[in-house]
């Protein structure tokens, strides 16, 4: 992911009078632990929020035990995981496939103008 990206989605959860010292960075004071913790729960929230429209969107295409094994595998193998964490992976697995289905349409010559700007968006992205 694009280094000035993470840190501008990580500073939607900061107060506006946190303050980093370098003398406490060797120990997280309760500042620290409430933005890991909004953290937290936005990547856990983004994560299933993906995962559900990609189990609808799953369904549309393949059968209900394909859908299912597609979502239970990827939610529960890759992306779950690393979401109880305030990490970018979550969001850079995300935007990695949704570049992915992009790639994919504009190779089955079925590009799109939603598709081809979705394909530039994420791009810009990562």
């Amino acid at each position: 992911m694009v280094q000035p990206l993470w840190p501008w989605v990580a500073a939607w959860f900061t107060d506006a009078d946190h303050k980093v010292i370098e003398a406490e960075m060797s120990r997280p004071t309760k500042p620290d632990h409430a933005l890991f913790v909004r953290g937290k729960w936005f990547n856990i929230f983004m994560t299933m929020a993906f995962l559900a429209l990609l189990g609808i969107g799953a369904c549309r295409i393949f059968s209900l035990p394909a859908a299912l094994n597609l979502v239970l595998l990827g939610g529960l193998g890759a992306l779950l995981p690393r979401a109880v964490y305030f990490q970018p992976e979550p969001a850079y697995f995300v935007l990695f496939y949704l570049t992915w289905v992009a790639c994919i349409s504009a190779l089955m010559q079925t590009l799109s103008g939603f598709t081809a700007s979705l394909a530039s968006w994420v791009d810009s992205l990562i």
